[in-house]
C-alpha cells in the first residue's frame, strides 16, 4: 500500500502530521510513503492530485484510491479510515 503524503515546509499542521506518518511508518511497515512539497509540484500535478488543502494524504491500494485525506489526522485517525476502506 502507498501513502502519498503533499504538505509545505511552511505549513504548521503538516509538521505534526509527518510525526504521525512516521509513528504509522514505524508501527506498519507494509506502507511505502512517498512524500511530495507542494510548492515544487507543477500545476497539471496539482490538478491530478486535486489539491485544496494541507496536509494531503492520498492512500493507493494497487494503484487504486483508499482513502482521501485534507488537514491533520492521527496515526490512529488514517490506520481506522483505511481498516473502514478495506485493504
Amino acid at each position: 500500500m502507498e501513502i502519498i503524503y503533499v504538505s509545505a515546509k511552511w505549513c504548521s499542521p503538516c509538521k505534526l502530521q509527518e510525526k504521525e506518518l512516521n509513528d504509522l511508518k514505524t508501527d506498519q511497515k507494509e506502507y511505502k510513503i512517498k512524500k511530495l512539497d507542494k510548492d515544487k509540484l507543477t500545476i497539471e500535478q496539482k490538478q491530478s492530485l486535486k489539491v485544496k488543502g494541507l496536509p494531503l494524504i492520498i492512500v493507493l491500494n494497487k494503484e487504486k484510491l483508499v482513502v482521501r485525506l485534507e488537514g491533520f489526522h492521527t496515526a490512529e485517525e488514517i490506520l481506522e479510515k483505511i481498516n473502514k476502506r478495506g485493504k
